[in-house]
């Protein structure tokens, strides 16, 4: 997962896919921080339908179209 790549949120609400979202920053979290035990990648996305932004596990992401 890069910076501008289109991802998709591997969660189902109501039998229906998960939001779809794009890529503006990648952060590595290291192990303990103050609210995360294990080291992961968090990414920074922008939702266009609800034009709002959030960081996210990127595990719980998957990759729908990646930059070029």
């Amino acid at each position: 997962m890069k910076v501008g790549d289109v991802v998709q949120s591997t969660f189902r609400f109501k039998g229906r896919d998960g939001a779809l979202g794009i890529v503006l920053a990648i952060k590595e979290v290291p192990a303990g921080a103050h609210w995360r035990r294990k080291a992961g990648v968090l990414a920074r996305v922008f939702y266009p339908k609800t034009q709002k932004t959030g960081w996210v596990n990127s595990n719980d992401m998957r990759i729908i179209s990646a930059s070029r």
